[in-house]
Order: C-alpha cells, then sequence, then structure tokens
C-alpha cells in the first residue's frame, strides 16, 4: 500500500537534514590561510649597520694646575679655542693671600740685616711659587683645537696629582675623526684595513662619506675623513660596513626558510621532495612551495644571507611561492551550510 505523499515529503526531509548534521559534525572548522610570496631575482648583501658617535684622533687632556674651587667656566663643549685662551677660572682668594705673605716675609728679611743671603734665597723662591700658583688658578688651552669633553662644574672642588680628573678635552685635528664600531666574532675574518665604510649622519638628511677601517678587532676602528670640517666629535652616525654582496641572484625572505605548518595543517599538506633525516645542513635547507592550496616541502640550497634575503641556489625557480606563514581561522557552522 503506498504511504501518503505527505509522509515521504516528511521522511525525505528528515533525511536530508540527517546528512546534514553528520556533514556539520564531520566539518573540521578550522581554515588555514597561506601568507606566501614569490622567489625573485635581486640582490642580497650582507653588511653591518651600527650607530656610534664620532670622536677626534688626537686630542689634549688638561686638568688643573692647583687645587680649589671652580668659580667659572668660560666655554662650552664643541667651542673652538686657540692656545692661551681661558677656559676656567678657579677661586684665585686663597693663592692672593699666600702671595701677600711670601712678598711680605720677602721684604722683611731684605730690611733685616742680620738675615742670611739662604734665607733670602727661599722667600725668593716662595714669592715665585706663590706667583705661579696663582697664575695657574686661570686655566688656559695650551693648544689650538675644538672643547670636546668638559668634565667640571661651577662650585666643584678640583686637585691636582694622579687620579685627579681631567676639566678639557681639546681636539687638536678634526681633519680626521674616527668611530668605534662592535663586530660579532663570526665576522671579524671578513674585515680587512683599508675597507670602504658608509658613514651617515644619523640625524640629517642621508649625506654620506666613505671612511675605512683602519684597526680590525671586536671593538673595531674606522677613518673617516673631514676636511670639511663638517663633522663634529659627538656627532652621531650611522656607519655601514659591506661584508659582501651578490647581484641578480635568485634569493627568498629569509622567513620562509624559518617556516615549518603548524600543528593541524595536514589538510594541506603534501610529503615529498623535502630534506631526508639529518641532511639540513648549514646550507642545504627545506622551504615549503606553496601551489594550488597545497604546501610541498623543497630542498634547497642557500647562499648568501643579508638584510632579510637568502640566495637560493638550487631547488627553486623564480616566480615560485614559497610560504613564510600561515593564518589559521575558524570556520563557522553556518558558513559549512552555506557552503553546501
Amino acid at each position: 500500500m503506498l504511504l501518503p505523499m505527505r509522509y515521504f515529503y516528511s521522511a525525505l526531509v528528515i533525511m536530508v537534514l540527517a546528512g546534514c548534521g553528520a556533514w556539520v559534525a564531520a566539518w573540521p572548522g578550522t581554515q588555514f590561510d597561506v601568507i606566501s610570496v614569490p622567489a625573485t631575482t635581486g640582490p642580497v648583501v650582507h653588511e653591518i649597520v651600527t650607530q656610534s658617535a664620532l670622536r677626534a684622533v688626537s686630542t689634549v687632556d688638561i686638568d688643573a694646575g692647583v687645587t680649589g674651587e671652580v668659580q667659572a667656566l668660560e666655554v662650552e663643549p664643541n667651542t673652538t679655542v686657540h692656545a692661551g685662551d681661558i677656559l676656567a677660572r678657579i677661586d684665585a682668594t686663597p693663592f692672593e693671600e699666600a702671595l701677600r705673605e711670601a712678598r711680605t716675609t720677602l721684604a722683611y728679611l731684605k730690611m733685616d740685616e742680620g738675615a742670611s743671603p739662604q734665607r733670602v734665597a727661599d722667600a725668593e723662591a716662595a714669592v715665585r711659587a706663590a706667583t705661579r700658583d696663582l697664575d695657574r688658578t686661570i686655566v688656559r688651552t695650551p693648544v689650538d683645537g675644538v672643547v670636546v669633553v668638559r668634565n667640571v662644574s661651577v662650585g666643584q672642588i678640583v686637585t691636582v696629582g694622579d687620579g685627579a680628573p681631567i676639566l678639557y678635552r681639546i681636539a687638536t685635528d678634526l681633519r680626521h675623526l674616527e668611530l668605534e664600531v662592535d663586530v660579532a666574532p663570526t665576522d671579524l675574518a671578513r674585515l680587512h684595513p683599508g675597507s670602504d665604510v658608509v658613514v651617515a649622519l644619523a640625524d640629517a638628511d642621508g649625506t654620506e662619506r666613505h671612511g675605512r677601517i683602519s684597526r680590525v678587532a671586536s671593538t673595531t676602528t674606522i677613518d673617516v675623513p673631514n676636511s670639511d670640517l663638517r663633522l663634529q666629535p659627538g656627532t652621531p652616525v650611522t656607519a655601514t660596513i659591506v661584508l659582501d654582496r651578490r647581484d641578480n641572484v635568485l634569493r627568498v625572505p629569509s622567513d620562509a626558510l624559518a617556516f615549518t605548518p603548524p600543528d593541524g595543517s595536514g589538510s594541506i599538506v603534501d610529503g615529498g621532495g623535502g630534506l631526508a633525516t639529518g641532511a639540513h645542513s648549514s646550507r642545504t635547507r627545506e622551504l615549503w612551495r606553496y601551489q594550488h592550496g597545497r604546501l610541498t616541502p623543497v630542498a634547497v640550497r642557500t647562499g648568501l644571507t643579508g638584510e632579510g634575503w637568502t640566495e637560493i641556489d638550487s631547488g627553486l625557480e623564480e616566480g615560485d611561492e614559497v610560504a613564510t606563514g600561515v593564518v589559521a581561522r575558524r570556520a563557522s557552522i553556518w558558513s559549512a551550510i552555506w557552503s553546501l
């Protein structure tokens, strides 16, 4: 006996809903959007870029000639000075008093007919010493140059002798300045005295000049010409040392070599083509090619690395898409149903 049509439709609806429910229940719920970039042809540059401050090559340190309190400072850092110019003044009061006493003693001895010649000579020496000390309360520069360091303030007590701090440092020749940069031990073998260094003002309009490496060490010294005297000691600059360069080579972003598919992304990953177990080396690496929505491991031979790029010697062709990241997103049930 045939069932009424309404029962047939009801049964059909139940079957469809049951099928949809089973399909939705099996829906993985996570979709993966692959971030990829093409392999391109271009330069790869390995360089050291560092910021530091220029300093003078030839300097003269000036300390206090007497112990006393600083009363005045006459020049600021980066001031051009000439030999004999006054830099600072130390309180002269005690030295003026000492000179008066020495002169009074000398005058008394000269009037005393019983004073021995030796006592008079000693008194004359005391006057000369007191005069010399009074003169030293005025601190002068002995050379022409530029003040690059002032290490004293008004009211400070300065001293003489070993261990006493300097008051000023004067750069005597600004036609050549120098720069010190820290270099990683792995890069030292690639540095050579005389190698070119691009020096740019760190806070200016990109003006550059070329320096030369003068000493290779963990702290490497760079000679910077300054014939126009535009640069001053203490000027912040950016130094770029090119260690190696390859032009017109196949390259990929270095991030591609660090990428691995995340857990749970097996639905878009194909096997084969990658490195054999234990085959990884400093130059043989694995990256992931992205094609037709699938990720496939590829063994490549790498070359120079620098500025975020890595040279590819073999294993890829220009235009091949390589993965650099994956974004996982949760798919809703409604999107699953809508996809039906």
